[in-house]
Formats: structure tokens, C-alpha cells, sequence
């Protein structure tokens, strides 16, 4: 199966600290067929009906300070 080129995303806006705010949800994937038409995967369904699809970029890895160690096996 092919690799997935697009994200896709459900905006969901909320009232905080006076004012609008959005929060995204990353719910789904989609792949660019060669007409340039998509297909959409999606893993949820979006309660407000809105959906926002973007090209794919790495995700960031989050520097959680936590240092593992080797893992050493018993002799």
C-alpha cells in the first residue's frame, strides 16, 4: 500500500480565556491518487463536520528530559 501525503485534521473551536480558540485533532490520513483526486482514511468522524486536509510533514519528537539507559541482560 501506498505511503499516506496528506494529514487530516478536525478544528474544533472552544471559548477560552476570552476568547475563540481552535484546538486540532489530528483524525486521519489521506493518499493523493495519480488524477490528483484523495482518498481519505479517517479514524474518527468530526462532531462540528469540519475538516481541514494538509500535506503530511514529520511530527516533532518532544524532548521529555527522560534519559533511558542501556538495556544490560543478566549474566
Amino acid at each position: 500500500m501506498a505511503q499516506p501525503s496528506k494529514a487530516v485534521f478536525m478544528i474544533k473551536q472552544y471559548q477560552g480565556e476570552g476568547e475563540i480558540k481552535s484546538e486540532w485533532v489530528r483524525i486521519g490520513v489521506a493518499f493523493t491518487n495519480q488524477d490528483g483526486s484523495l482518498n481519505v482514511l479517517l479514524d474518527a468522524l468530526p462532531v462540528q463536520g469540519r475538516l481541514h486536509i494538509r500535506d503530511l510533514k514529520p511530527r516533532k519528537k518532544k524532548d521529555t528530559g527522560i534519559q533511558y539507559l542501556p538495556f544490560i541482560e543478566a549474566a
